[in-house]
């Protein structure tokens, strides 16, 4: 037997998500259960579109967490399992052979709810660490990925989207784009993701734009250049009308308003100083100070999907399969912040990031340090060990207190 997602919603829109402890507010009362839209879709950028939609649960998600669950024999864990029925996800479309998940996802979409994709398709994504960087895309991004895209959104005109384009894309651009080995991507980065955002400019389909997390342009010498790229990528691409604001979070572990912020090994008691972007509250009013001064939109989503625990890395940057990690805080509308339009799960859990097994050549280094759990297969392959664990410490509202270390902070007598 299936999930169905239409039966996690009461005839009058109320989502069930509210009977876990999140609240959820929509407009939708004259919209039906399971029944698709009879009219094209506009949605109005101006607007905060997650009060009148909830984020749809993906039928192949749901079929990996039916699957799941049945193997599942705890009988606690199980029923935990059991209300990820009614959780609304991104789709992430990783490459090329993947767009066809989009014609799979949208033949259920109701007229209540917004079909979320992750656009993570660049053909260069990260700068080489050593030697000459490429000179070229190796494969046309607008034809080959963005325009098979456009061309299936605009095929499904009574289909509400909401898109995050290109999640990390952006940090080596600002952070390494000075370096020979990089210029490509960043030209790369330039063309490609502008063109994304017009050729997507459409009116069934609400924008954000990743903006990585606190980690990457909340450092003081970054705060400034990386805000400054996402207003330059905006304005490259036409200003376009369906454009929200930016994406935070996206597949990340950090905190919404844990307070203090989280600390990590070897940082002195200046920690905060350096980087005051500690979680993702703060973070986006550090990006607002420069883009709040231009007249690009700003607002935002952060993903939560396994945001649940704290203190489990031993530095910022590892990203991979972290250990200990939880789900976080399910779709909800109510986030009590100027810029924050709503919490969302862009990541699926249980989803490997990647492989720890170093005689694969897709090894990456962060996967297999001490703090990512192992073993775990392939990026993008299902490792149920991961999944439980994510289950099992799933916490289901934001805790603001500080969370025991797993590294505390080196002590310093005094910044310097």
């Amino acid at each position: 037997m299936k999930f169905s997602p239409a039966a996690t919603f009461l005839l009058t829109g109320t989502y069930i998500a509210a009977a876990i402890g999140v609240p959820y507010e929509a407009t939708v009362l004259d919209r039906g259960v399971n029944v698709a839209c009879e009219r094209p879709v506009v949605l109005n950028a101006s607007t905060n579109i997650w009060k009148s939609y909830s984020l749809h649960p993906d039928a192949i998600y749901q079929n990996l967490l039916q699957t799941a669950t049945t193997s599942i024999t705890d009988a606690d864990l199980k029923q935990k399992a059991l209300k990820l029925a009614s959780v609304g996800t991104f789709v992430r479309i990783s490459d090329r052979e993947q767009i066809s998940r989009i014609k799979e996802v949208v033949k259920d979409v109701p007229c209540h709810h917004i079909l979320g994709l992750v656009l993570d398709g660049l053909p260069l994504k990260k700068c080489p660490g050593t030697g000459p960087g490429p000179t070229e895309d190796p494969w046309s991004y607008a034809e080959e990925y963005i325009d098979p895209i456009a061309a299936t959104l605009k095929a499904n005109p009574n289909t509400a989207f909401a898109l995050i384009f290109e999640p990390d894309a952006i940090l080596d651009v600002v952070a390494n784009g000075t370096l020979l080995a990089c210029q490509q991507l960043v030209k790369s980065y330039r063309t490609n993701v502008p063109y994304a955002l017009r050729a997507l400019n459409l009116p069934n389909v609400i924008q954000y734009l990743d903006a990585c997390h606190g980690g990457c342009f909340g450092w003081k010498k970054t705060q400034k250049p990386g805000a400054q790229e996402l207003i330059n990528t905006w304005t490259a691409a036409g200003k376009p009308s369906q454009f929200r604001g930016v994406a935070v979070n996206v597949a990340g572990y950090n905190a919404w308003n844990l307070s203090p912020g989280e600390k990590f090994k070897d940082e002195d008691t200046c920690y905060d100083v350096y980087n005051p972007a500690r979680n993702e509250k703060r973070y986006l009013q550090i990006l607002n100070k420069t883009i709040g001064e231009t007249d690009m939109p700003f607002h935002a989503i952060m993903d939560s999907s396994r945001a649940g625990v704290q203190g489990i890395r031993y530095h910022w940057k590892d990203y991979c399969n972290v250990n200990e990690a939880g789900f976080g805080p399910v779709f909800s509308n109510i986030t009590k912040d100027p810029f924050l339009d709503a919490f969302v799960w862009a990541k699926w859990g249980g989803e490997s990031d990647g492989t720890n097994d170093t005689n694969t050549s897709t090894y990456d280094r962060p996967c297999g340090l001490p703090d990512a759990f192992q073993p775990m297969p392939e990026k993008g392959q299902w490792s149920q060990p991961y999944f439980e664990m994510l289950l099992r410490n799933w916490k289901q509202k934001w805790d603001p207190t500080f969370p025991k270390q797993r590294q505390p902070a080196k002590i310093s007598p005094r910044c310097g």
